[in-house]
């Protein structure tokens, strides 16, 4: 019993350790500002344009100069 309570309250303050803040337009954002070290960012991805899953058209540069974020989620199935 004094093991599940003590991986219970582990779980717990697990969260309280990733909690992320309110900004003032409303969004969440995590506690430290994102540095360039955090992620790595590629200059060499070429314009490309794609067809999503309701018939629309996207193009990346369109997409980036109108100010939207963009994430490229790649997968593969066997």
């Amino acid at each position: 019993m004094k093991r599940t309570l003590f991986f219970f309250t582990l779980f717990i303050f697990s969260f309280a350790a990733y909690t992320q803040q309110m900004t003032e337009d409303g969004k969440c954002s995590p506690r430290e500002p994102i540095t360039s070290g955090m992620i790595k960012v590629i200059d060499d991805i070429g314009d490309f344009t794609i067809v999503d899953s309701d018939g629309f058209t996207h193009n990346l540069y369109d997409e980036l100069d109108a100010g939207n974020t963009v994430l490229i989620d790649l997968f593969f199935t066997t």
